[in-house]
């Protein structure tokens, strides 16, 4: 069960990725991204935003 929940938002360079992989390392602190661990950019990229849609981006926090 997701108790707490919430999204890294930044632009291009600005330490996005620095901090999702610092937080990586807390035990109780679940990150998702892709198989190949890039973060998947859900609002930049359409195939995922216009294409697959809001539900299914939910759908992955609630398998993690």
């Amino acid at each position: 069960m997701i108790k707490n929940f919430f999204v890294i938002c930044g632009g291009y360079a600005c330490g996005t990725t620095y901090l999702s992989e610092s937080l990586r390392h807390h035990p109780n602190i679940g990150l998702i991204k892709r198989k190949d661990g890039r973060e998947y950019n859900f609002f930049v990229n359409d195939f995922f935003y216009k294409k697959k849609g809001v539900n299914w981006y939910k759908d992955l926090i609630k398998k993690n």
